[in-house]
């Protein structure tokens, strides 16, 4: 960001990555708390009831997502001021914002699928899940903004792999939901 944005541009992603992180952390509450069930349900054989609860927790997890997503951007021209940043970062976070809250709803699944292969045994499938997403994260930074337009594509490339990572959460989940580990 330095290099394409400047300090402007950091201070921008200072004042969302800190509301959009209280996102993520909601979002990480709902795949945690239903993690105990899920594995308890898993152990016990009722893969009815797990079904139950996975559904719930992504249900769950995407209402929460797409109200978190409305209010902050409703909300965006307020949170740089909250901040106490200036005029021109306060721009940059309205004009930014609306990009970053294309992921959340993704971000929903990624988080819950986590927490599913966690709870079922399949913890390899977290560690993909959990691990991808920064180095997508990376090599897309690496490689779209020289070529497709400098800052504006160092903030998408976060989406566009959570995107990705939010994709190959629902092929592992289609894949690997009915296996039980032996």
């Amino acid at each position: 960001s330095v290099s394409y944005g400047g300090q402007e541009a950091i201070a921008t992603y200072a004042c969302i990555s800190y509301i959009i992180c209280i996102v993520y952390l909601l979002l990480q509450g709902v795949g945690d708390g239903s993690q105990p069930l899920m594995s308890q349900f898993y152990g016990a054989g009722e893969e009815k009831s797990l079904k139950q609860t996975k559904t719930l927790a992504y249900e769950f997890s995407m209402v929460l997502a797409v109200i978190s997503a409305i209010l902050i951007y409703l909300l965006r021209g307020k949170i740089g001021l909250l901040f106490g940043s200036s005029a021109e970062v306060n721009a940059g976070v309205i004009k930014v914002m609306p990009i970053f809250l294309v992921s959340v709803p993704f971000d929903a699944i990624t988080r819950v699928s986590t927490a599913a292969f966690y709870a079922t045994e399949k913890s390899v499938l977290s560690y993909v899940l959990t691990f991808i997403e920064p180095i997508i994260m990376l090599v897309l930074i690496l490689m779209l903004p020289p070529v497709f337009g400098g800052q504006i594509m160092i903030w998408w490339s976060t989406v566009f792999a959570k995107v990705i990572t939010a994709s190959v959460s629902i092929v592992l989940s289609v894949r690997y939901s009915t296996q039980r580990n032996r």
